[in-house]
């Protein structure tokens, strides 16, 4: 039951249910050492967030599907200090995974997983540390006339005045805007990764001071900003794809 649901999210511990659940509130996680541990069931939410994790220790999401007919899944709010997703599936309608301006200096370590929305995994809290190993990250903006505003993954300009620090290993970016960073970022290492666009593989606003790319691919239109401090590609292969039907690398000087 729902409600059932909500209240024992809230109270913390261990937390295992067996059936699927669909829900119309917010699921709220506050308690520190909170487990959401679906057993390969279902979340099926309506609510503008699905679940907020907010000043939490530590949370743990995993084994779990999530359906975001709202705006977002997993919402990271209010100095949550670690979030831990692991194998994970899902949906929302703008963000799936965002960490918020309001959450600084989160650990947040996503595992295994797929997942799909517009603006899909978004970082914005200053002093986040990231880590995406063996995830799928599709962003379907289908818009035509959005521009490159959305990407699988957005490193976000909401962060200035502090920094990000991620690894992301083993991932694959897709949509129409695989990778979106706008003037955030400490050392971004990414290792064994996709971005395929079929606009922009790679977007940098710039200000990042050390990015760092080894043995990643790289298809759509890549663009750099004339400020970047470092960027640095070890063993990377660009392809032609998406609507310019070549490779494309482009720089503003």
């Amino acid at each position: 039951n729902e409600q059932e649901f909500i209240k024992a999210v809230a109270e913390g511990g261990i937390i295992t249910l067996q059936n699927d659940i669909t829900l119309t509130q917010i699921a709220v996680i506050t308690e520190g050492n909170t487990v959401l541990d679906r057993n390969g069931h279902t979340i099926t939410s309506s609510a503008q967030r699905a679940i907020n994790v907010s000043g939490a220790t530590e949370a743990t999401i995993k084994n779990l599907n999530i359906v975001a007919t709202g705006e977002r899944a997993i919402n990271i709010i209010q100095n949550t200090s670690k979030v831990n997703i692991e194998n994970v599936t899902a949906t929302a309608a703008n963000y799936t995974v965002n960490v918020a301006g309001s959450s600084n200096n989160t650990v947040v370590a996503i595992k295994e997983s797929t997942l799909n929305g517009l603006c899909t995994v978004n970082v914005a809290g200053a002093g986040a540390q990231v880590t995406l190993d063996g995830c799928t990250v599709n962003c379907n903006d289908n818009n035509t006339t959005a521009g490159e505003s959305y990407a699988a993954l957005s490193l976000n300009k909401d962060a200035v005045g502090g920094s990000i620090n991620g690894t992301f290993k083993n991932c694959k970016f897709t949509g129409k805007n695989a990778l979106r960073y706008t003037y955030a970022g400490e050392t971004v290492v990414f290792e064994n990764c996709e971005f395929s666009g079929s606009t922009y593989g790679i977007h940098f606003d710039g200000g990042a001071n050390d990015v760092i790319f080894r043995n990643c691919v790289f298809s759509g239109f890549n663009a750099f900003a004339g400020d970047l401090v470092k960027t640095t590609f070890n063993h990377c292969t660009f392809e032609h794809n998406g609507s310019y039907g070549h490779t494309n690398i482009w720089s503003v000087a």
